[in-house]
Parts: structure tokens; sequence; C-alpha cells
């Protein structure tokens, strides 16, 4: 399964990766941005510290692995892993925050959207085709939408806000939004920077929603200690492994 990051906006789950640290992300937040339960934070270094892998603490049938028995706190690691882990340890700031210190970087709204339709616009003329091919539900060919790069990139943006919404409310994209949603992939943790999606993203957003960075699995599988100043590692290429994690002094 891997060892996974999660990037939220508010409730809305828009990124997500796994088996790295994501560097470039963390540059938008600072130490003081931290938050922890420090509880379970501080069993799961303690755990970590006697060399036992954490990447799947409980077994299918719900008992845990006899290596770990006996343990300080284990039982109460155990009743934790068992409920709610989204907010135990990671990193959060208003969109307002994150959206200045973006501005900062250079990842403003107008110039990371210029950025993605000049992106979307090279692999068009490399495949040599202005348009966007759209499956409609219950069609059994692909519909051609010649639609513009600046529009393929705002549809998208749109599609991965309501598309992300945690509520049994949500409605279906339609396959335009779907194909343009698709069409903004490269852009979520690939061989773009994050930061320009993310740049893209909160704009027009509510100023105090919270964006949050949870990364309690990276924490469980031994990257870094819920001492570490994480926001502060220098952006190595790629981050993959707890031997790769450099932070500064």
């Amino acid at each position: 399964m891997g060892d996974k990051w999660f990037l939220f906006l508010g409730d809305k789950k828009i990124s997500v990766g796994k088996n790295h640290i994501p560097a470039k992300l963390m540059t938008i937040f600072q130490e003081h941005d931290k938050y922890m339960d420090e509880e379970w934070a501080s069993q799961v270094d303690a755990i970590n510290a006697r060399d036992v892998n954490l990447i799947d603490p409980v077994d299918e049938t719900g008992a845990p692995p006899e290596a770990y028995e006996g343990m300080p706190g284990w039982e109460e690691y155990v009743e934790a892993v068992e409920g709610d882990m989204s907010r135990v340890f990671g990193y959060s700031a208003t969109v307002e925050t994150v959206a200045k210190r973006l501005s900062l970087m250079g990842f403003t709204p107008h110039r990371s959207k210029q950025e993605m339709s000049s992106c979307l616009r090279e692999l068009r003329e490399f495949d040599g085709d202005d348009a966007i091919y759209v499956r409609e539900p219950g069609a059994i060919e692909h519909v051609r939408h010649a639609i513009d790069c600046e529009e393929v990139v705002e549809i998208g943006l749109h599609a991965l806000i309501t598309g992300s919404k945690s509520t049994e409310m949500t409605e279906p994209l339609t396959g335009l939004e779907a194909a343009c949603l698709d069409a903004l992939e490269l852009f979520r943790e690939h061989d773009e920077d994050p930061r320009t999606l993310l740049a893209a993203l909160l704009d027009g957003q509510a100023a105090d929603t919270i964006v949050r960075l949870d990364l309690h699995d990276l924490l469980s599988a031994g990257y870094f200690t819920r001492h570490d100043t994480v926001s502060a590692c220098r952006l190595t290429s790629p981050v993959t492994r707890p031997a790769d994690l450099q932070c500064f002094p």
C-alpha cells in the first residue's frame, strides 16, 4: 500500500502521494503550523525507536502482531489506528496565509494558470490535436471538443474542487469536467511543481479555509520523528526514504 500523505483544502482531499516526503509542498508551511496528537506521536516515536516496522501495525484480522504486544502505549496505539487518524500529525495554515507564501515564491494564481495552459498547449502541439476527447455516460465513442487550454484549466480546477467533496450529495462530474480534470493530472506531484496547481486552485477560495498536509502515515513509517523540523527540510529530488531527509539545523 505504501506510506501516504494527503493534502486537504477544508474537508476536500485534493492531492495524495506515497513513499516520499512532499518536499515542495512542505515549503508552504512553517514549523509553527505543525499540529499533532502528542500522546499518539510519542507512542509512534517510541515504537519506531525499537526498530519495529509500523507500515501495517494491525493485520487484516484486526489482531496486532505479537512483536508489538507489551510495548509502552501499545493498547492506546491500536485504539488510535482503528479510529480517525487524519488529524494526529501534519501541518496546516489558512488559504490566506498559504496564498501569500506561494506568491512570495512566485506562484501567483494568474501566473500559475498561464503556465498550466502553456504546458497543455505544448502537449497539444506535440500530439498535433487542439481538442479534448470526452466519453459521455452510455456513449460508445469519445466526443471531440474544440476547447482552448485556458478553459481546460478553469474547468479542471473547478472539477477538482467539486469532485473532492466528501459528501454523498456531491453531483457526479460531467464527461467534459472529468476529461479536463484528467488533463491536470500531471500537475499533481508528478512532472510539474505541485505548487503551481495549488496556487491556481486557491484562487477565489475563502481566506479562512484551512489547507492541511496530513503526514501521520509518514511519521508512522519513520520518515521523521515528531520533533524534527519537517517544514525546514531541504528540497532533494526525490525525497523517498527516511535516510534522504535533510533538515536545516
